[in-house]
């Protein structure tokens, strides 16, 4: 298995698809002062691979484990078709639903004190629209495990774990919906179904049977 051309040949896909590039993150100022507003996941900078704007910021630590960028890099391109499909205006907004709400408490100051409850929304609300984007984005996970013949069976309970935790301010908080969620997904990668609802899956699928040799 050329981990390194696979990689390569993703990166190039990111390219030369969607113009996407790809950058450090650490030396990333822009990187820096999320990491910041995002203080309730610690390990933005060391450990999450990131899409914002086609751009995918990667963390120093793993330039040298192209077997996990390349994995990460088809989680990301699916958020990344999203953002850039005809549903695009809306990504963000949904995404960051129901917490974005809050931007509205600045009216407070020029309306009424009302506003502030929109504080509220900081809370650690159940966020619908970035569970099903971030569902979209571990089937592609999921489907990279099985494309090269490692064990998938275990990875909805494992991933499950990133939507009730932190990671993604509890953005699912029903564990059960989320296994179950996933483990659909991961029945449509076995039969082969998913190819119709992510087609972009299809070809960075060949682009890792080309490199297996």
């Amino acid at each position: 298995m050329n981990h390194q051309k696979i990689k390569e040949g993703i990166s190039r896909y990111a390219s030369e698809k969607f113009g996407a590039s790809i950058q450090e993150k650490d030396t990333s100022p822009f990187m820096k002062i999320l990491s910041w507003i995002l203080f309730f996941n610690r390990q933005f900078m060391t450990d999450f691979i990131t899409v914002i704007f086609g751009v995918v910021y990667i963390p120093s630590r793993f330039q040298t484990k192209p077997h996990v960028v390349w994995k990460v890099l088809v989680h990301e391109l699916i958020h990344v078709y999203d953002s850039k499909s005809w549903k695009s205006l809306w990504f963000i907004p949904l995404y960051l639903f129901p917490q974005s709400l809050v931007l509205f408490v600045g009216l407070a100051f020029v309306h009424s004190w009302w506003w502030l409850l929109t504080l509220l929304f900081l809370a650690p609300l159940p966020a619908y629209f970035r569970f099903r984007y971030e569902i979209r984005g571990y089937t592609g996970s999921m489907a990279a495990e099985h494309w090269i013949g490692n064990p998938v069976d275990h990875l909805p309970k494992a991933y499950s774990q990133y939507f009730i935790n932190s990671s993604y301010y509890w953005m699912m908080p029903f564990k059960g919906v989320v296994e179950n969620t996933l483990q659909s997904q991961l029945d449509k990668i076995k039969d082969g179904s998913i190819y119709q609802e992510i087609p972009m899956l299809s070809e960075m699928k060949e682009i890792v049977e080309s490199n297996k040799g």
